[in-house]
């Protein structure tokens, strides 16, 4: 007699084999099976260790393999005051270094990479990826990361994404550390690069987001990319001059916090950096400091490092601190570089009475030039007094090629810097003492190359830290020999290890750390500038619009601002406005000797606060003529101006609208029918 347990698993298996041929029918769901093979790591400096870690956190470093598209991320050191150690909870493979979501609010940084070698594998359905990493914060902050993988087809649409993170307080225990998220997904087919971004989000004073050892993998042989020093196409110099200025915004939008005009589009208050510096050379409109305050930024270049100091590093205030010894600089930098490769180099400051001066007096600072942090400039007097001599040397060495050096760096003092005083200090400062470069043997003659910048962003006093403080500056190249692009404007973002870069390459130096190693150098500003056209282009607007002019503030062409025909232009604005212009260049052609153009303006104030205004350079004798002086008028219509031009020469015409941003009293100009004739 079976037993009823041998009952009931016949009857079990009785309706199993009935459910078989059902079971047959349905359809297999395509899952990537598990290979055998799975990648290497596919981002680059996923760990952070390919870096020049920041042992304070409140500075910039270079970022090795991703790209900065928001705020300062930047690699801090394991350690590091009010960060993780080596032994917080985290990655069990860390090394000495992470990645940390800086000081200017909400950042993050992005890479991608390609995948088409594994095309095929992809198209079939079989390929999964793994996106994985350590992500965390600090203490009880809600700071975090989160990381984004996008799937692009070979047209760089989206095809699907994956994400892990973020990791808040809650999941760390409001421990200082970082906790491991895993996402494992099909790559869609069609896949042919995946972006991957990581976006630290900030709720404090400081973006403590943390993120380490991340990686993505594909259950599939690819070949992963190689992590290699950004290529430079800087050309060679004989010399090399550095102007660092101080404190002062981009332009009036890039920090609105400060209240600074900033200088880019501030013709007002500097007419020379806007109407002649700029159009000389190469523009970098998305150039960022470092760090506050000033000595830090001045290291960046000068050293390569900033060594942890700022205005909030551990320690205090301890950012400017160039006669003590413990702040020397602890690695070689560029006067060391040129010492070693045999080339010659001074530093020297506006206002500097005696060489190697170390005590400040009135408007002389004696950190406003970076070289007494390295040691031998305290230890060798006779090596400080030639390496920082007065500024009448500098200018007496500047009348033959041979006295000239290699690379200079000098320094406006703290009132024409635009520190202590006004921004047209500084540009007036500019105008006057850069035509002695302009017209010395080195640079008619030699190989130079001129870089003028601004340390940190601010309005007289530095600019901050948190949201909003970009520490966005101007910064500007211009070359003899026609080496460096006249009237160009890169968006592309560097910041002062990138023109460390740059003064390396252009002297054939080695780097003095990762960061300036690791740097990409403003390559696009280098070359030599295309003629610009014969003549004007539009100079009627009978196109409706500005082609052929470079427009900034309110501009437009309308039907109601033309003089003949059907359209003019309206520079400024009926509304409240401020700095507004076109400015277009050209070659006078051969038998032209007039430029030419009309005019209408609408000024309800008084020429004090609102103007128009028109100038025209000549880049070939760098000489710069007032067309239209300041004027403010209503009602008086339609007037004619005229300037001589040499056939040949090449020009800047600048036709311009100032208004004090007050909407009751509105000032705007019409031009018209400008002509070479």
């Amino acid at each position: 007699m079976m037993s009823a347990s041998g009952s009931r698993l016949r009857r079990r298996l009785a309706r199993t084999a009935a459910l078989l041929p059902l079971l047959a029918a349905l359809p297999v769901l395509a899952v990537p099976s598990a290979s055998a093979a799975t990648s290497a790591n596919l981002l680059l400096n996923g760990s952070a260790e390919t870096s020049q870690c920041s042992p304070g956190g409140w500075e910039e470093t270079t970022v090795p393999g991703w790209q900065i598209t928001s705020a300062d991320p930047v690699i801090d050191c394991y350690g590091m005051p009010s960060g993780p150690t080596t032994t917080s909870p985290g990655s069990p493979t860390r090394g000495t270094a992470y990645f940390q979501g800086g000081s200017r609010g909400s950042s993050a940084m992005t890479q991608t990479v390609d995948v088409t070698t594994a095309a095929s594998a992809i198209d079939a359905g079989s390929v999964s990826a793994t996106l994985s990493g350590w992500l965390g914060g600090f203490g009880s902050y809600d700071d975090n990361a989160k990381v984004t993988a996008v799937y692009r087809n070979a047209s760089g649409g989206s095809l699907g994404t994956a994400a892990i993170g973020p990791v808040l307080a809650a999941d760390r225990s409001s421990t200082t550390g970082m906790v491991q998220r895993t996402a494992t997904a099909a790559v869609p087919a069609g896949t042919r690069s995946i972006t991957v971004t990581v976006d630290f989000s900030m709720t404090g004073t400081q973006n403590d987001g943390m993120a380490d050892d991340l990686s993505l993998t594909l259950n599939t042989t690819i070949t992963p990319a190689v992590l290699s020093i950004p290529a430079s196409t800087v050309p060679g110099y004989d010399h090399v001059f550095m102007v660092m200025m101080e404190n002062t915004n981009y332009s009036a939008s890039s920090n609105t916090l400060t209240g600074s005009p900033g200088i880019v589009g501030n013709t007002t208050e500097a007419p020379y950096i806007n109407n002649t510096l700029i159009p000389m050379g190469s523009l970098l409109t998305n150039y960022h400091a470092g760090t506050h305050s000033s000595d830090p930024n001045y290291e960046q270049v000068a050293f390569g490092n900033s060594y942890g100091r700022g205005n909030k590093a551990p320690g205090g205030n301890n950012s400017n601190c160039i006669t003590s010894v413990a702040c020397n600089a602890t690695n070689d930098g560029l006067g060391d570089k040129l010492d070693q490769a045999g080339k010659t180099w001074l530093q020297s400051t506006y206002g500097q009475t005696s060489a190697c001066q170390t005590t400040s007096s009135g408007n002389y600072e004696n950190d406003d030039v970076p070289f007494y942090y390295a040691p031998k400039m305290k230890t060798d007097n006779a090596y400080c007094q030639a390496h920082w001599p007065t500024w009448s040397q500098f200018t007496t060495d500047l009348q033959s090629a041979s006295t000239t050096p290699n690379f200079t760096w000098f320094a406006a003092g703290a009132c024409a810097d635009f520190e202590f005083c006004n921004i047209s200090d500084g540009d007036t400062w500019l105008k006057n003492t850069l035509p002695a470069i302009f017209n010395s043997p080195a640079w008619k003659n030699d190989r130079s190359l001129l870089i003028v910048t601004t340390d940190e962003d601010g309005k007289s006093l530095p600019g901050g830290f948190g949201p909003g403080q970009t520490n966005q500056v101007m910064t500007v190249a211009v070359g003899s020999q026609n080496t460096v692009k006249a009237g160009y404007q890169t968006s592309t973002r560097y910041d002062h290890y990138s023109t460390a870069r740059v003064i390396r390459d252009a002297l054939g130096l080695p780097a003095m750390t990762n960061n300036d190693k690791w740097a990409t150098p403003f390559n696009e500003v280098f070359g030599s500038t295309p003629p610009p056209p014969t003549g004007i282009t539009n100079g009627t607007f009978e196109t409706a619009n500005l082609t052929g002019w470079t427009a900034a503030g309110s501009t437009q062409a309308i039907t109601t601002a033309a003089h003949s025909g059907s359209y003019g232009a309206q520079v400024g604005s009926t509304g409240a406005s401020t700095d507004s212009s076109i400015v277009q260049s050209f070659t006078a052609p051969t038998g032209s000797s007039t430029l030419g153009f009309w005019y209408d303006v609408t000024c309800d104030d008084t020429i004090q606060y609102d103007w128009a205004t028109a100038t025209l350079r000549d880049n070939t004798t760098n000489t710069t003529t007032t067309v239209l002086a300041k004027t403010c008028t209503t009602g008086t219509g339609w007037h004619n101006t005229t300037a001589a031009v040499t056939p040949g020469h090449s020009y800047t015409l600048t036709l311009a609208n100032h208004d004090d941003n007050i909407a009751t009293d509105p000032t705007y100009t019409f031009y018209d029918d400008v002509t070479v004739s």
